[in-house]
């Protein structure tokens, strides 16, 4: 009975001591950039798309501005080998 009771106060002393030093479980790592994250069931679909959306970005994008034409220098000469 002794033994019992004993081996019943270390358990419980064992438990108080864990529940007040219990670290707290670390967050999550932030995933690496390029890495693909896994989005929750359903989360992956982006819905129905604005076609006046598209729309307004398509003219956006055409009525901008084309960059000038750039004459490229010729490319350097080919390294000479040295004389043996």
């Amino acid at each position: 009975m002794i033994e019992d009771a004993s081996a019943q106060a270390v358990s419980r002393a064992i438990a108080q001591y864990i529940a007040e030093h219990a670290v707290p479980p670390r967050p999550p790592r932030h995933p690496r950039r390029g890495h693909r994250v896994d989005l929750a069931p359903g989360n992956d679909e982006q819905g129905p798309v604005d076609q006046q959306s598209v729309d307004q970005l398509e003219e956006e994008v055409e009525s901008r501005p084309s960059l000038p034409e750039v004459e490229l220098p010729p490319p350097p000469p080919p390294p000479r080998k040295a004389p043996p």
